[in-house]
């Protein structure tokens, strides 16, 4: 991942981008427009909602790479992107015109209880979190390759 980000991927990751907003927001207008014309949702602008969604999103997976190359922050990192997801996808309810705390941008994973729990409110997940990006600190500020000192391991 930290090469995506790289200097010399800047065109790529640019033109890419492009290819999203040419592509998926035409589709993303569709649906959007299909759900204004049912009354679901409320824009005066569907045929650019998509587009705006799109850089809202890659700007979103912009904040959550920042985040992961910054220095070992551990005690703030869940805060910090709960509040980032939150932000953001109130900026998407609110691009669409829809009811406020109608969208999920993070999945949530499922409780014992068989009822939904939002993975920010587990501390297991926290924990979670907070054990990754310590595996992390050792390919902090480096670049290539996947091995202490030679750059971030894969995220798949």
């Amino acid at each position: 991942m930290r090469s995506w980000y790289a200097d010399e991927n800047a065109l790529v990751r640019q033109r890419i981008q492009e290819s999203m907003l040419e592509h998926i927001a035409l589709l993303l207008n569709d649906l959007i427009g299909e759900a204004v014309r049912e009354g679901t949702l409320y824009t005066p602008y569907p045929d650019m909602a998509g587009q705006i969604i799109l850089a809202l999103m890659v700007r979103l997976g912009d904040a959550f790479a920042q985040i992961l190359f910054a220095p070992d922050r551990s005690a703030e990192i869940c805060e910090t992107t709960r509040r980032i997801v939150a932000a953001y996808n109130d900026a998407i309810e609110r691009v669409l015109g829809a009811a406020a705390g109608s969208l999920q941008l993070m999945m949530r994973k499922p409780s014992t209880s068989g009822l939904s729990q939002e993975v920010w409110d587990d501390p297991s997940a926290h924990a979670g979190l907070a054990q990754y990006v310590a595996q992390l600190a050792p390919y902090r500020n480096c670049s290539g390759g996947n091995h202490p000192g030679r750059g971030a391991p894969a995220l798949l």
